[in-house]
């Protein structure tokens, strides 16, 4: 089975926005990663540990921001329009999350991405379209 089959709830991609030069491209959310770490939290607390080196300043293009879908989210199941957003937070020393709800979520995974990972730094102002 492919990282990009739907497997239990999971897309299996991520959206990867490089807002510094603008290039924006699709990779696999790996099956092992989706296994090991449960949900949206777990998936986001991993990746910006291999993302990020020690002592990124928050406000700098080397950090990043993740918003991520767990498995239930666009689903029938109660609760199920919530996500998690990571990024570090301005003490350069912790993961700051959020948990959102909303449209945005299920429309995320109904796009076919489990996560949207934004880098960088645009020069001025952008807009973000995912159409599917």
């Amino acid at each position: 089975m492919s990282a990009t089959e739907d497997t239990f709830g999971w897309k299996g991609s991520i959206l990867d926005i490089d807002l510094s030069s603008g290039k924006v491209s699709k990779s696999p959310l790996e099956r092992s990663l989706r296994e090991k770490y449960l949900g949206a939290r777990g998936v986001n607390s991993r990746c910006m540990y291999d993302l990020l080196a020690p002592g990124v300043d928050p406000l700098s293009e080397d950090n990043v921001m993740l918003f991520t879908t767990g498995p239930m989210c666009g689903t029938i199941a109660p609760g199920n329009s919530r996500m998690s957003i990571t990024a570090k937070t301005f003490d350069k020393m912790h993961l700051g999350m959020s948990n959102v709800g909303g449209k945005f979520g299920p429309e995320l995974k109904y796009a076919g991405y489990d996560q949207l990972l934004l880098r960088g730094i645009a020069e001025s102002p952008v807009y973000i379209w995912i159409h599917d």
